[in-house]
């Protein structure tokens, strides 16, 4: 396990990451939010039931996270394939993001990666409408990550009109 970069910590501007997407075309992050509160989740690999478990959840609580102004956007080092997979198990319909360099995606997030598996461990960022981190979590394994209804508590708590 190793870690790139500097963590990114509240306040500090969200990395920008640009990633092709099943369904949603190529997407910038964090300009892909629009001026709206976003969350980054980066999850491990198709392979990986904590992701799956994590898209699905945050797929069921799409409804109240859109009623609240948040975008989500998931994404990984996973090929087409594999994130495919992925989304398909999760129902995820909003944007998953496939093909991130490992390396250069720790570094610019400041992230753990496992170089002999080739994959980003979780990480989750949740974006003000700045363009700023508001909360960034790592993990160094499977667990450790948002949950949707912390989010949409967090962003309530952050800006009551959204």
């Amino acid at each position: 396990m190793a870690r790139a970069g500097t963590p990114l910590d509240a306040g500090d501007p969200m990395a920008e990451l640009s990633m092709q997407t099943l369904s949603h075309g190529r997407l910038e992050i964090p300009t892909a939010f629009n001026g709206k509160w976003g969350v980054v989740l980066l999850y491990r690999g198709h392979w990986c039931s904590y992701c799956a478990r994590q898209l699905a959840t945050f797929e069921q609580g799409l409804p109240e996270l859109e009623y609240a102004g948040i975008r989500v956007i998931a994404a990984s080092t996973d090929d087409e394939e594999g994130a495919r997979r992925l989304a398909d198990i999760a129902g995820a319909t909003f944007p998953v993001g496939y093909g991130l360099p490992m390396l250069a995606t720790a570094e610019k997030v400041g992230g753990y990666y496992d170089e002999g598996r080739g994959v980003l461990q979780a990480s989750g960022f949740v974006v003000q409408p700045s363009g700023r981190i508001a909360v960034a979590t790592y993990s160094t394994g499977a667990i450790g990550r948002l949950m949707w209804e912390d989010v949409v508590r967090l962003v309530a708590f952050w800006d009551p009109d959204s």
